[in-house]
């Protein structure tokens, strides 16, 4: 009983240990030979004391040998029963304990070998936890490393940060330690926006947090950070925990800046560009609606037809070398912006009165005098400037760009490099232009237009010598067109290409038809304008026409202004001195006009000089402006060209022009332009 309540009490032991440490000591003490020992002493001491007493006992008693056997057989029996019982007890007591600590051992077996399987069962779990760990861990590192972003935890105001955040910012972890508060590589225009927003997400519990700002990276830059995270409160409002990423968009905000750049700069001056006029002129109406404010319109005069002869790359030279010379020429009060090909404005932020402005335009006007320089050769050339003033002329940009545009070609109509305000009849102006233009494209098509001839007389013979071809338009709608309205618009349109080249097949036809009449002694003068000149083939198209109609190149003179030959020389000189090399004559119109030195007159490639009427009129007027004719005939003369005195309309000049021995003269005094039918019945009567 004792040992089965032991076992008992031991298996009802709460620790596995304290039941070990029991039958630890139960081992201990559980000796074998002892045991056998006592059992083998407690045996022989018993057989002794039995031996000695039952022989003693037997001699007390009076009894016969025969009796003495049977006892002693007893006693034998006796001791046997007596010594086995004995045995018995002695073994089975320790066989018991042994079964105890068996049955105690087994017990435990089976409870260890429970928990084993349990251990066994915890460590294949841990292994696997471990191993989804290591796989968590390397998709974290994958995708932080795939989206370069750097990942940050914070926790009671400690703050953990990926490698990634630590290469964005150029420091070292211990680095960051020393810094103690991260937030001080804020930038300090940032540092205040960043707080505020911090404040908004706290009093809005508003757990999605996203940020732009600069940090400081360790060699002193700035780098743009874009902070997102993701933060929790706690029941005071307070943030309790936050996680979230630090990516670095310094690129991006670079790459914003430039299309910021490319969005309000023009992309070959670097001026501001259209887009940045409008943005800034609507803010300044708003800030500033009573202010005075003037808007030049600049246009680069025949820039188109200069474009397509040097190329696109000299152009664009040319642009840029503009660009600078206005913008050498403004102060702090006015800003320069490039609109579009050849356009400018400047934006003279505010004026006192308006002498101001024009003076301004003056001095745009003069610093275009000085030729441009460009990589391999010298151009000239003339802006015209038109102007709009804030706010009479109107309130809004898209107004003021209209009306500044209507009075620059007010100011092209004037002549080249000139400069005009708005007014309001410009407006009725501009819409009859459009109307002529719009009708000046079909009147080739509609055989609108059509060819009158002036007579040039030979002033020895008195008799016609040549023809000058003059273009004239009559529409259905417009009626008869003047000249001086239709072929500006021509050559701004380009329209005077095909115009000029049926002006020049058609004259050169009848000058056919004149010689074969008999008038073999006529030549035919014809106009040319700069913008066909431009054209890399004129040449090719001249001779291609005087091979077609089968008239002599020296029957053919071509007439080029003197500002035209002055401004585009170098552009145009290869180009004339062919023509000249193939028999085509070259006269310089409306000399005196302009500004021609007498070196010029030297070089340029010319046959004939053709004196400006504003000459001949002021004949009459004074003894200096005669003197004046006198020397140009006699310079004219003296290059061996010969001269022509355009617009004679009286007897007097008649007169001074044969004094001075002037070779030929036109004008209304002799005839006014004929068509065909009458140049024929005029030679008829004229020439004989």
């Amino acid at each position: 009983m004792d040992r089965k309540k032991k076992l008992k009490e031991v298996q009802e032991k709460n620790s596995l240990n304290e039941r070990f440490l029991y039958l630890a000591g139960t081992l201990r003490d559980f000796q074998p030979r002892k045991s056998a020992f006592r059992i083998s002493i407690v045996y022989m001491v018993i057989g002794l004391i039995w031996i000695l007493a039952s022989d003693r006992i037997l001699g007390w008693l009076p009894i016969d040998k025969k009796l003495i056997t049977s006892i002693s057989i007893l006693k034998g029996l006796f001791y046997v029963f007596i010594t086995g019982t004995l045995l018995y007890i002695l073994v089975l007591k320790s066989i018991e304990k042994i079964g105890f600590v068996s049955r105690l051992l087994l017990d435990n077996y089976e409870e260890l070998s429970s928990v084993y399987e349990e251990l066994t069962a915890s460590e294949q779990e841990l292994a696997r936890q471990i191993e989804l760990l290591k796989e968590s861990e390397e998709k974290y590192r994958l995708v932080s490393e795939a989206t370069n972003d750097a990942i940050w935890d914070e926790k009671r105001g400690k703050r953990y940060f990926t490698e990634r955040w630590f290469e964005i910012t150029g420091y070292t972890s211990d680095e960051i330690e020393a810094i103690g508060d991260w937030m001080t590589l804020i930038h300090p225009e940032d540092i205040g926006m960043v707080r505020e927003k911090l404040e908004w997400h706290k009093k809005n519990r508003n757990p999605y947090y996203r940020c732009e700002y600069r940090i400081r990276h360790k060699n002193g830059d700035y780098r743009w950070i874009l902070s997102r995270a993701v933060l929790i409160f706690d029941e005071h409002g307070e943030i309790e925990r936050s996680a979230g990423s630090h990516t670095d968009i310094t690129d991006l905000k670079t790459y914003q800046e430039q299309l910021a750049h490319l969005a309000f700069r023009d992309y070959l001056t670097g001026l501001p560009n259209r887009t940045s006029l409008f943005k800034n002129a609507e803010q300044q109406f708003k800030d500033s609606p009573e202010g005075r404010i003037a808007l030049m319109f600049i246009d680069m005069d025949n820039f188109k037809y200069i474009n397509d002869t040097i190329g696109h790359l000299a152009g664009d030279e040319l642009i840029l070398l503009v660009g600078k010379r206005l913008t050498a020429l403004i102060d702090d009060s006015k800003t320069v912006y490039r609109i579009g090909g050849d356009e400018f404005i400047v934006v003279i932020n505010h004026y006192e009165d308006i002498a101001e402005v024009e003076n301004f335009a003056k001095k745009i006007v003069e610093s275009f005098g000085k030729p441009f320089e460009l990589s391999n050769r010298t151009i000239n050339i003339t802006v015209s400037i038109g102007i709009a003033l804030y706010p009479q002329d109107g309130k809004s940009i898209d107004t003021l760009l209209k009306c500044a545009d209507m009075a620059m070609y007010e100011a092209k109509t004037k002549a080249r490099g000139k400069y005009a305000f708005y007014h309001h009849d410009m407006e009725q102006k501009v819409n009859e232009r459009m109307m002529i233009e719009n009708e000046l494209r079909f009147a080739l098509e509609r055989r609108e237009l059509y060819l009158n001839y002036q007579p040039q007389f030979d002033m020895e013979t008195g008799k016609v010598c040549c023809l000058e071809a003059l273009v004239r338009w009559k529409n259905e709608k417009l009626g008869q067109v003047s000249p001086l309205k239709f072929i500006r618009i021509a050559e701004e349109t380009h329209l005077i290409n095909a115009i000029g080249e049926w002006v020049l097949e058609n004259s050169c036809r009848f000058l056919k038809k004149l010689h074969m009449m008999g008038y073999t002694y006529i030549s035919m003068s014809v106009n040319v304008s700069i913008i066909q000149l431009m054209q890399q083939d004129f040449t090719g198209k001249v001779m291609e026409i005087i091979e077609k109609t089968g008239i002599c190149p020296g029957h053919l003179q071509l007439e080029i202004t003197e500002s035209v030959i002055i401004e585009s020389y170098e552009i145009i000189k290869d180009k004339l001195e062919d023509l000249m090399s193939k028999g085509v004559m070259i006269a310089l119109d409306d000399f005196g006009k302009g500004y021609s030195s007498l070196s010029y007159l030297s070089q340029i490639p010319i046959a004939t000089l053709k004196i400006d009427k504003s000459f001949i009129d002021s004949i009459t007027a004074g003894n200096h402006n005669m003197s004046l004719t006198r020397m140009i005939i006699a310079i004219g003369r003296e290059l061996g060209l010969y001269v022509v005195a355009e617009g004679v309309e009286s007897q007097c000049q008649l007169e001074y022009l044969k004094e001075y021995k002037c070779h030929m003269a036109q004008g209304y005094y002799f005839s006014e332009p004929l068509p065909e039918e009458e140049v024929l019945e005029f030679l008829s009567k004229n020439n004989g």
